[in-house]
């Protein structure tokens, strides 16, 4: 097919902080995985804070895979309103000074105190007389174009207090600011002579700050200051003024650490299609050891991802599979043939009583073994047999007395390897079905774009467990010890006569409560007509849906409508909300002063060597039967065998064309330009061959077409899933 796939592409193949590309974790150096750093956080909201905060920012969404969580200190700034001038100027600052505050070193425009209105009536010698006031060294006089003297003061001109002398309101001039500063005052000819139309502005040019805005400079934690502290000019000589500062506010970070393994804001939609309600253990009596549960007496059936509860079981413990049960066999047909090493199918002697989901028992199968298919006496199993099947086999329902392993969700959002302790007294699951959980992991944001199963539109909830292909569970918050609860709830129907048009537009829907976005599967069921053939269609992006009508595509994002025929559809339409998910990007910051902010990611790049590489991302299972969406290729086989490594270990894995379901299995996911999904089964450096996931796309199944990490081309290549 073609040459094996640049290693740039594999996961821990970016360069570390040393510039140096390290091997895997098998052999710890210096790398950093797929995905890319954080650079900072944009401020959406400042707050208000009187000292220093902390600011944690979110778990990288391959945290699982060893990645590391970012750090950094906060720069902070000035809250608008908050910037308070006091003290006594008693030297003038220039209006174009950028004050300076002491011990913060932040900067600040200045706004200054101006007179007008006041005369000079005379001049005598070195000093002049004004009408009122009382002015400090260095505050501007400008006089009036209309001035009248003998003297020599001239029109129009900006002088400088040098110095007061006999009353605040007689004083001398200077010729300039920095002459005032010195003392060298103007002498004025005449004596004693009077001024007419001796008009002044005063303190325009100089004079004492009244107000200041902030202009640059952040302060770190420590150095906030709520004191009034001296201000000095960056042009003059002013002195006697103060700024306090009530409130500062968040401004921007300093990285001490830029973490790795952060994905995009969105890295996909998946589709709700039902939510189910609470499934509770009313009632558990067990121990803990080792994170493995042992129950010995149970009222009701244990799932997967049931959080433990009750009792003094360490918050946020679930359930991640049964290992074995201590039950009454179900049945116990014995080997007849198959179950070869490095297989995972096996024909019984009966398959009568056996059913999808039990757990299996025998020769060469792990702990935790379950039933996926049953075809008469065939059986496929979720792990593969280590050695040669024979004997006999053991069938257990599941749910019941045996032996479980844990999982315990931590405090970032990602999954803790802190051990699990005391005895739960109950547990329950809430459980999200949608059309596919492939790139969905723990800690990521879910955010549906419908009201739906107690679920509330366009809210941010963050997954907690995924347990299978198509169900996981969410909660309310990045590190929630409790899922959401949901409802029993299916995917919305309307039944009934619908309107057909030739264009593809359907019409007709009065329950349709608000107009359905692009993209949004619609199942069409039960029709007969002949208007519109029953099958799984997209809403179209154009024309615009409302809340009555939407025009059907073949393909999400595509414009092949879904029919040509004008006429009356008697079937019935299913409508599978879109919920966007990716990357938690939320920073959280301690105290209630109220800042928010969002983790902005260094762009990765896809040529040369230096800078964030994205990798391919692989959904496998290694070890145990738990798919993780965020293994990492560290060593390629052949086009179809890639050594992996996920949370779970490191393992040889086939690529097959479904979401695994046992140990050595692994998925790579493609997507054409009009949103089209497909399995990829082999794949080289350039291009893939590929299945298809649905019953349409632009590639057939089997096809070989190129891929791409950016933007599918139309009929030419396919976009790989990465990060």
């Amino acid at each position: 097919m073609g040459r094996p796939i640049n290693k740039k592409y594999f996961g821990k193949r970016n360069p570390g902080a040393a510039g140096t590309f390290g091997n895997t974790n098998l052999i710890p150096t210096d790398y950093d995985l797929g995905g890319t750093r954080v650079t900072g956080f944009s401020v959406g909201t400042a707050g208000t804070y009187t000292s220093g905060i902390t600011a944690t920012f979110p778990a990288p969404a391959l945290a699982t895979e060893g990645a590391t969580t970012a750090t950094g200190t906060i720069n902070y700034t000035p809250v608008a309103g908050q910037i308070t001038v006091g003290g006594t100027a008693t030297v003038a600052y220039l209006a174009t000074d950028i004050l300076t505050q002491a011990t913060t070193n932040v900067k600040y425009t200045p706004t200054l105190a101006t007179v007008s209105g006041n005369t000079i009536t005379n001049t005598n010698g070195t000093s002049v007389t004004v009408t009122s006031g009382s002015y400090i060294q260095g505050t501007s006089f400008i006089t009036g174009a209309s001035v009248t003297t003998t003297s020599g003061l001239a029109p129009s001109t900006t002088y400088y207090v040098a110095a007061t002398t006999s009353s605040s309101t007689t004083v001398t001039l200077a010729s300039s600011y920095a002459n005032a500063i010195a003392g060298q005052a103007i002498t004025f000819t005449g004596g004693s002579t009077a001024i007419s139309n001796g008009a002044v502005t005063i303190g325009t040019v100089a004079g004492a700050v009244t107000s200041a805005v902030w202009l640059s400079g952040t302060v770190l934690g420590a150095g906030i200051s709520t004191s009034a502290l001296a201000v000095t000019g960056s042009g003059s000589s002013g002195a006697g003024n103060t700024i306090a500062v009530a409130q500062w506010g968040v401004y921007s970070a300093n990285m001490t650490n830029q973490g790795n393994g952060y994905l995009p804001a969105t890295v996909g939609t998946t589709y709700i299609t039902a939510t189910t309600a609470t499934a509770s253990v009313s009632s558990v009596t067990s121990t803990i050891a080792n994170n493995i549960l042992t129950v010995t007496a149970v009222t009701g059936t244990i799932a997967n991802g049931m959080i433990l509860t009750g009792g003094t079981v360490t918050a946020g413990a679930y359930i991640q599979y049964q290992l074995t049960s201590t039950a009454s066999a179900v049945v116990s047909p014995t080997f007849v043939s198959g179950g070869q090493t490095g297989t995972n199918t096996i024909t019984l002697s009966a398959g009568t009583s056996v059913a999808v989901g039990q757990i299996v028992t025998g020769v060469g199968l792990a702990a935790g073994t379950t039933v996926t298919a049953i075809s008469g006496a065939n059986v496929t199993v979720s792990n593969y047999f280590t050695q040669q099947a024979s004997g006999t086999y053991n069938f257990y329902a599941y749910g019941g007395n045996g032996t479980y392993q844990l999982g315990l969700n931590g405090s970032n959002g990602m999954p803790s390897t802190a051990a699990i302790s005391g005895t739960p007294t109950a547990a329950s699951v809430d459980v999200i079905t949608t059309t596919s959980t492939t790139d969905l992991s723990v800690g990521m944001t879910f955010t549906p774009a419908r009201t739906f199963g107690n679920l509330t539109a366009a809210t941010t909830y963050y997954v907690l467990a995924v347990l299978s292909s198509t169900t996981f569970t969410v909660g309310s918050s990045v590190g929630a010890t409790s899922a959401v609860a949901m409802s029993t709830t299916a995917a919305p129907t309307v039944s009934g006569t619908k309107t057909v048009a030739a264009s593809g537009a359907i019409s007709g829907f009065t329950s349709t409560s608000t107009a359905l976005a692009a993209g949004t599967p619609v199942v069409v069921s039960g029709d007969t007509s002949g208007f519109i053939t029953n099958g799984t269609y997209y809403v179209a992006a154009s024309p615009a849906a409302t809340t009555t009508s939407f025009t059907l595509v073949t393909t999400p994002n595509g414009t092949t409508t879904a029919t040509t025929t004008a006429g009356n559809a008697n079937g019935t339409f299913t409508f599978y909300p879109a919920a966007p998910f990716g990357q938690n990007l939320a920073v959280t910051f301690s105290g209630s002063g109220g800042a928010v902010a969002t983790t902005t990611l260094q762009t990765q790049v896809t040529t040369g060597y230096v800078g964030m590489y994205p990798a391919i991302q692989a959904v496998a299972i290694t070890v145990g039967e738990v798919a993780r969406s965020d293994s990492d290729i560290i060593k390629q086989e052949n086009y179809q065998r890639f050594r992996v490594e996920n949370q779970d270990g490191v393992a040889y894995c086939k690529l097959i064309a479904a979401q695994p379901t046992g140990p050595g299995q692994m998925a790579i996911q493609a997507t054409d330009s009009t949103g089209s999904l497909y399995w990829v089964t082999k794949i080289t450096n350039r291009q893939c061959v590929v299945t298809r996931q649905g019953s349409t796309g632009q590639f057939t199944t089997g096809q070989r077409v190129n891929w791409t990490f950016s933007t599918a081309v139309l009929n030419t290549s396919v976009k790989i899933d990465n990060a």
